[in-house]
């Protein structure tokens, strides 16, 4: 009895087989659509100042697919965006290039910068400033409150620039 269920079991598996390649036709559009986003200033800005030079590709755009979705977040500001792409070229390239040379910039600093407008909150309560990942990226969070405060510069940007690529080194 065994073998007769296993028989027409199989049997049915391989007309099954048959019948599922029919030859249908695909539709030619897919469904998936590239969003082509108009380069501007800032972005001939950023191909000049850290693509050609470092290598770095500076994702100022929120990037669904860069960001982490164990937290709210939301997308930075085109203005703070470009006030911090000036500072972390500033505080943190120019003075790795300064004090270590462009050699040493370009062969450790993160390939990949990405700008986040809002705060990434832990379930505690506690505030991420900054994210490095795999010693390729690192992710800068509450840009849209960015203020031209030496405290604020100091506490959310510098130190956090500084110890993210202290990770990368590691």
């Amino acid at each position: 009895m065994k073998k007769y269920i296993v028989m027409f079991a199989l049997s049915i598996a391989t007309v099954g087989g048959f019948t599922s390649c029919s030859e249908d036709d695909l539709d030619k559009e897919s469904i998936f659509q590239d969003s082509k986003v108009k380069e501007n200033d800032f972005d001939k800005w950023i191909y000049k100042n850290y693509t050609l030079p470092y290598n770095i590709n500076l994702m100022y755009r929120l990037q669904d697919i860069e960001s982490d979705h164990d937290y709210t977040l939301a997308p930075a500001q085109f203005e703070n965006s470009v006030v911090l792409a000036h500072i972390v070229k500033y505080a943190s390239l120019e003075s790795y290039d300064e004090v270590a040379g462009i050699d040493f910039t370009r062969r450790f600093v993160p390939k990949m910068l990405h700008f986040i407008g809002s705060a990434a909150y832990e379930n505690n309560g506690t505030m991420i400033l900054g994210t490095a990942e795999g010693g390729l990226k690192v992710t800068l969070y509450l840009v849209n409150s960015l203020t031209i405060d030496k405290e604020f510069l100091n506490h959310y940007y510098f130190k956090t620039m500084h110890h993210e690529f202290a990770h990368i080194l590691h």
